[in-house]
């Protein structure tokens, strides 16, 4: 035991548990300059008189092979939370869990060991030990449980005593057990380890981008099918570039690198992505080195490790689902829709910082006086210009898609031209197409109550005389009315008697809505309080389909058709 050494020594490799040959050596002074050729964890049987051996993991011990002896570091241990007190002439060093070390002075045989304190103890991994716990049968005993209990964890079976009967091995059997020396856990139960974060976040702007390819996505009107994202650490200031090819990301890095530095001032030092096939190439590889450039490759299939640009995908893929929805849009607009969301996001307050990302980019603070609902209708001007005459409309309508990149304008998609245009002179109307509220005064709504009234009272009039003169006589011809006292009753056994004689007559009444409801329609429509045209109807399903209510079209098509199944008509 060394009170002055700064780390935990042995020269025997077979005593760790675990083992990592460390990439920068250590130097050490054990009889002169040493460098160390590993570092790893350690766990000791340590003997006592009377006692049970009793476990201590010793971690960050070093492996210097060329060590004459195996040292015990007091400042490590203190490190870990032991406590070392003198006890007469020897040494106590109690760990918080209990276990106990207690070490005196020129204890050992070796003279070299003469003004040192030591203690027995043995590495649970070593090839000694591990015979010696077989003669004993004490491992075979713990290993046995361990297979009865499905492969129970040493750490469960340590737990399990004294909640069961029946179970016939000590605490400190269990635990000798240890992590990793069972093949058939190792094969079943081995997961992936926690991963860390790989560095510090970055002190300045620009010092490490992310960048990622999220896709494939359904095909866009553009054609695309992949998002580029690239992602400022410092700032979170981001770009989503839709691409059609994975193989375009390279360029989208350069492109928004090169306009990123001109801006700012700044240099690029670091750029993050995984190691796909878009990013390693000999084309980014070069462009990198040129630029002194530093590219940091994440091992495959290991995302979290570029954790931020994976967040950033979530977030735009749920800002555009939720925009589309919102707007009723088909999945076509997703291109233009990932564009307006890191719009957005630039905007938005970031959860590191008290700025947006706009303003810890460019040092001044954004407006955002000019964004309006995604898919908002929209109308915009036609220049003089491109006008056929001085009677054509001025105007034409479209959907808000986006803001345009290069400056002023907005990017509108019409639907006559199925193209997107750039305009700075456009109108917009952001309510809901189907919840626009009417703005109508007392008067107008007092004007529309007794109109309804009115129309109310001819409309019951107009179906009592229709009720009374729709009953036809069966040889007073199509159409001729009756009274109703006139018509003779059929009786029943008549009906079973001949029902060859009988046959169906069609009406040629022109079908079609009541007229109570034709009435209604154009008042409410007079007084501007829809926006429901009155016209013809539909005269195919395709019409129907496409009319503003095709849905209640399709209800009644429905019930229809579940009238003719009743009737067997």
């Amino acid at each position: 035991m060394d009170g002055a050494a700064t780390h935990h020594i042995t020269p025997n490799k077979h005593a760790f548990s675990s083992l990592e040959t460390t990439g920068i050596p250590q130097l050490t002074q054990v009889a002169g300059p040493t460098a160390a050729a590993g570092k790893g964890t350690v766990r000791l049987a340590v003997k006592q008189p009377q006692k049970q051996p009793q476990i201590v993991e010793l971690r960050e011990v070093l492996w210097v092979p060329t060590a004459g002896c195996q040292l015990f570091s007091e400042i490590r241990a203190q490190r870990a939370g032991a406590r070392v007190s003198a006890k007469g002439e020897g040494r106590q060093i109690k760990w918080p869990g209990g276990v106990c070390i207690r070490a005196q002075l020129g204890a050992s045989s070796n003279p070299i060991h003469t003004n040192l304190f030591t203690f027995v103890a043995e590495s649970i991994n070593s090839h000694a030990h591990q015979a010696a716990l077989a003669c004993t049968g004490q491992q075979s005993a713990a290993q046995l449980w361990h297979r009865r209990l499905g492969h129970l964890s040493p750490t469960s079976m340590a737990q399990l005593l004294g909640m069961v009967k029946g179970f016939n091995i000590s605490r400190q059997q269990a635990v000798a057990l240890g992590d990793g020396w069972c093949a058939e856990c190792l094969s079943s139960k081995q997961s992936r380890q926690q991963h860390t974060g790989t560095s510090q976040p970055a002190r300045q702007l620009l010092e490490l981008l992310h960048t990622d390819v999220m896709g494939p996505l359904p095909e866009s009107l553009g054609g695309s099918k992949y998002v580029v994202t690239v992602l400022d650490d410092w700032s979170a200031a981001c770009v989503a570039r839709p691409v059609r090819e994975k193989s375009a990301a390279s360029k989208v890095v350069q492109e928004v690198v090169e306009r990123w530095e001109n801006s700012t001032g700044c240099r690029v030092k670091v750029i993050r992505s995984d190691r796909g096939g878009e990013y390693v190439n000999r084309e980014q590889q070069q462009w990198c080195a040129n630029k002194g450039i530093q590219q940091q490759l994440m091992p495959a299939y290991t995302p979290q490790l570029n954790g931020k640009a994976e967040r950033l995908n979530r977030t735009l893929i749920e800002r555009v689902r939720a925009m589309l929805h919102d707007a009723q849009m088909s999945t076509g607009f997703w291109a233009e829709a990932v564009q307006v969301a890191a719009h957005i996001i630039n905007r938005s307050p970031s959860s590191s910082k008290h700025a947006t990302p706009f303003q810890l980019f460019y040092g001044h603070q954004p407006s955002i006086a000019h964004i309006r609902v995604f898919g908002a209708q929209a109308s915009v001007l036609i220049p003089a210009q491109k006008r056929s005459n001085k009677l054509s409309p001025v105007s034409e309508q479209g959907v808000l898609v986006g803001y345009s990149e290069h400056g002023h304008g907005y990017r509108v998609w019409v639907p006559n031209k199925h193209k997107v245009i750039v305009s700075g002179d456009v109108k917009f109307d952001e309510q809901p197409a189907q919840q626009q509220p009417a703005q109508h005064s007392p008067q107008q709504l007092h004007q529309l109550q007794a109109a309804l009234e009115q129309v109310d009272q001819s409309s019951t009039a107009a179906d009592s005389e229709h009720q009374a003169g729709g009953q036809h006589a069966a040889q007073g011809g199509e159409g001729a009315a009756v009274p109703a006292q006139q018509v003779p009753a059929q009786q029943p056994h008549e009906q079973q008697e001949q029902p060859e004689q009988q046959q169906l007559r069609r009406s040629t009444r022109q079908r079609g809505p009541p007229d109570r409801w034709r009435a209604h329609m154009a008042v409410a429509y007079s007084c501007g309080i829809t926006n429901v045209a009155i016209g013809q109807p539909p005269q195919t399903l395709t019409q129907a389909m496409q009319q503003p209510d095709s849905s209640s079209w399709a209800e009644a098509c429905d019930e229809e058709m579940a009238a003719l199944q009743q009737n067997n008509t």
